[in-house]
């Protein structure tokens, strides 16, 4: 669906209202809608946008019902394996007057055939395609059939092997199938596999005038901005001597003539082609940077003595460029270079794949809350819906798109695959190709590095086919956004750390000192930084977890994420850096006091994921992005995100904040160099502030200010600024205790920077309701030695 309106209609256009049921059935034992009247069915009330997962988990049969969007512990509820299964929905049309109907089906997971009546009106095997029919319909009413087929047969077919494998999926013969892995993937709970009409289904009469294809975009010229369309329509405008032959497109204020003609691919479709131009106008920038504006763009059509006027969408004008010189990956807009940093989005509601305008608000406030300014949608997952898109535009949210490919070795020598895949590129581009928010589009998900990896011929590790067919897609529509062949990429291995796209998991899955962090010489991590990172004490309690199952029963186990093979988890990795901070014995701790345990482990990941974003966002770092993996749990435990499947923040989050936000400040550890103080000042607006030093001693036994000091700083927008704190104290401190002389004289330094009165606050969204931030001030601190020591 392209989010085009038509808001001028001659006729009806009122959507004709379709009230679902569905049913499951044995695999095969109905292939037409006339084999479900032989059947004994249950026939129950079934959402539409929703899955049969999402039907489960609500279902009155179910004795044991997992809450939905995730909310339950992983263990909770055991879901059957959809793939084995069959079901048909069914829906009531009914016709007030015979004519012409379109029936928009935004979405079908994954093998599936539609029928109205007794007649099949569409077939489909990619779950991320979406389908139009028009066809005459009669008065009266009318059945709406859906068939969602397993995937045994499909499975059990014999195909040719893959030239490499993966354990990312337990069946390698998903990559012949357009379906997501979300649900599929062993040890990535929950494991319930998208099956059903996962994508709003409308139906309506046909309206006069619909965008079948949006080709979009908006780039600046200098002071100019330039308005590309080149939009395919269909309906039922005049043709032939009567047929429009211009149309006029609205925008800030002007109304500008473009061309309008016969599409030469398809002679019942026309195609708006044509630029036009917005003197001086406002930018859009990431929220971190900037303010987001955009223009809405319409198409007025006049056809004799009637006018259409259609809403193709809002653009923002901006350009993104990327710098890739001798390994670099480092991201402007609009020429400023930005240091992104945010997360690899996940579902909100992993079952039903829905969520709220509202929900979905909610949780990309609480990321930009924290500074982060781009989101990374990965070739595991979906693409999202369009409230999705059309709030990270409003918000100043990048986001960074991978097409749905993952690890894989997919058949794209296969002629039906590609034709699949060039529709399900062309489909994503015309809803979000015109977008501002998009600022990279990516082949897919370590496909090269699973290559490589797996030992597979070097000709092979850098697969072309999705960077080909998406580099076609933009020249066929309107679209400019920047592309990046997979992720990882670049270096003499697809996935060096120091060259192009990483993803970086030294600090973290490899267990490499924190140090490895500034060592690495990173560039641009798509994905790191992946812990079980525990959720809140009074969140675990109020679903049900005691503290004797910390670390031990079965439910908090399963919703520990780990990789398909391997003999550790991810909680064995968070518990190492336990270790090496604190220096206790992490397994006698859990055993004798388990909140301790995970309260150390808070703390562990706060400090880690805090130091080490500053490392990569300080002043001299090589590194121009880092993108959290991920953003969300998808079950209540100990999972990857830094928000909780609820909702609520974990320590990981408020650690990444503190270097994140567009005003932040950050201590670091210079060895013999002493303690230094970056300034981060993201903002169009000087930063004027007044930068306080703290030094504490005896912290366990009263603290005791040792010394105060003060100074005041002036950050220019979009920079950033390291003040040596050894100029500000003016006598030597032993900060980071790297001479040596003595015993530790100072256990804790903190540092504030509070706005001066002529210093313009900048108000972070999200921010009033979080009080970790502050409005006029930054602090940051270090302890010098081990976070353990008393």
């Amino acid at each position: 669906m392209t989010g085009a309106r038509l808001t001028s209609q001659h006729g009806s256009t009122a959507e004709i209202e379709l009230v679902w049921e569905a049913a499951r059935v044995a695999p095969n034992s109905a292939t037409r809608p006339v084999d479900l009247d032989q059947l004994d069915l249950g026939w129950e009330h079934a959402s539409v946008p929703g899955t049969v997962g999402a039907l489960l988990s609500t279902s009155s049969r179910n004795q044991t019902p997992a809450a939905a969007h995730g909310l339950a512990p992983a263990a909770e509820f055991e879901f059957p394996d959809l793939d084995a299964q069959e079901w048909w929905y069914r829906a009531g049309v009914a016709i007030a007057e015979s004519g012409r109907f379109t029936f928009d089906f935004g979405g079908l997971a994954t093998l599936s055939e539609v029928w109205i009546d007794e007649e099949q009106i569409l077939v489909s095997e990619n779950m991320f395609l979406h389908h139009c029919v028009t066809l005459e319909l009669e008065a009266g009413t009318h059945q709406l059939y859906l068939r969602f087929a397993s995937l045994g047969e499909f499975l059990a077919t014999k195909r040719p092997r893959p030239r490499w494998r993966t354990r990312l999926v337990a069946e390698s013969k998903l990559r012949w199938l357009r379906t997501s892995f979300l649900g599929r993937m062993p040890t990535w709970p929950p494991r319930v596999a998208p099956l059903g009409p996962w994508r709003p289904i409308t139906c309506a009469p046909e309206p006069e005038v619909r965008v079948e294809r949006l080709g979009l975009s908006a780039r600046l010229d200098g002071s100019t901005g330039i308005i590309q369309i080149n939009t395919v329509l269909s309906g039922a405008l005049p043709r032939g001597a009567d047929a429009p032959a211009t149309a006029h497109v609205l925008v800030a204020g002007t109304s500008q003539l473009i061309n309008l003609s016969t599409d030469p691919q398809n002679p019942q479709c026309w195609v708006a082609r044509g630029a036009i131009t917005v003197t001086e106008p406002t930018t859009w920038m990431p929220h971190s940077h900037g303010t987001p504006t955009r223009y809405l763009v319409t198409l007025r059509i006049e056809d004799g003595a009637r006018e259409h006027l259609l809403e193709l969408g809002s653009v923002g004008f901006r350009d993104i460029d990327i710098d890739h010189h001798e390994g670099e990956f480092a991201v402007s807009v609009n020429g400023v270079r930005v240091f992104c940093r945010g997360a690899c989005w996940v579902p909100l509601d992993p079952i039903g794949l829905n969520s709220t305008e509202a929900e979905l608000r909610e949780a990309l406030g609480s990321l930009m809350a924290a500074g982060f300014n781009m989101v990374r949608i990965t070739g595991t997952m979906a693409p999202e819906q369009d409230e999705f898109y059309e709030l990270c535009d409003e918000l100043g949210m990048m986001v960074f798109h991978d097409l749905m490919f993952a690890n894989h070795d997919y058949p794209f020598e296969e002629e039906s695959f590609r034709v699949s895949v060039r529709s399900e590129i062309a489909d994503l581009l015309s809803r979000i190709g015109h977008r501002p928010s998009l600022a990279l589009l990516c082949g897919g998900s370590e496909v090269s590095q699973q290559a490589a990896m797996w030992g597979a011929d070097r000709s092979l590790w850098n697969p072309s086919e999705p960077r080909l067919l998406l580099e076609q897609a933009l020249q066929d529509s309107a679209c400019e956004v920047a592309i990046i062949s997979s992720s990882p990429s670049g270096g003499s291995l697809p996935f060096q750390i120091d060259y192009g796209i990483s993803h970086y998991y030294g600090v973290g899955a490899y267990l490499r000192d924190p140090q490895d962090a500034r060592r690495a010489g990173l560039r641009f991590a798509s994905e790191c930084l992946a812990f079980a990172a525990p959720p809140e004490e009074w969140v675990l309690r109020r679903h049900g977890y005691q503290p004797a199952e910390y670390g031990v029963s079965q439910r908090w186990t399963a919703a520990i994420p780990k990789d398909h093979g391997a003999d550790w988890d991810f909680e064995e990795v968070r518990d190492h850096y336990t270790q090496l901070y604190f220096g206790q014995e992490l397994h006698k701790l859990r055993d004798s006091n388990p909140q301790r345990y995970l309260d150390l482990g808070r703390a562990t990941l706060s400090h880690l994921f805090e130091q080490s974003l500053a490392e990569w966002r300080r002043t001299e770092s090589s590194c121009n992005g880092a993108l959290i993996f991920t953003a969300r749990d998808l079950v209540i435990g100990p999972g990857w995100g830094m928000i909780d499947a609820t909702g609520v923040p974990k320590s990981s989050y408020y650690g990444a904040a503190r270097s994140c936000r567009p005003r932040a400040v950050s201590l670091i550890d210079e060895g013999l160099n002493g303690l230094d103080a970056y300034l981060h000042n993201d903002t169009e607006v000087d930063w004027v502030g007044d930068l306080t030093v703290d030094l504490w001693g005896s912290v366990s036994n009263g603290s005791r200010r040792l010394e105060q000091a003060h100074t005041t700083v002036r950050v220019p927008p979009h920079s950033s600024h390291r003040v040596r704190l050894a100029s500000v104290l003016g006598r030597f401190w032993d900060l980071t205790h790297a001479y040596r002389f003595a015993e530790h004289t100072v256990d804790l330094v903190a540092i504030t920077v509070t706005d001066s009165a002529d210093s313009t606050t900048h108000d972070q969204p999200g921010a009033a309701d979080d009080p970790h931030v502050s409005d006029r001030s930054r602090t940051a601190h270090f302890f010098p030695g081990s976070l353990g020591r008393d």
